[in-house]
């Protein structure tokens, strides 16, 4: 049996758009904010179910 944790849809967006913040603020690179936000983006798709 698989084990997924759970989240929101919304909660996975406003991660991301956290990211994005970063970057226009110039905290992080736009290279930096690329590699963070597909890494997240792979690591969260394969872990949680979106409900």
């Amino acid at each position: 049996m698989e084990e997924y944790k759970y989240s929101s849809a919304i909660a996975i967006v406003e991660i991301i758009a956290a990211i994005s913040r970063r970057s226009r603020n110039g905290s992080i690179s736009i290279t930096d904010v690329t590699i963070t936000r597909n890494q997240f983006k792979a690591d969260k798709l394969a872990q949680l179910l979106i409900i």
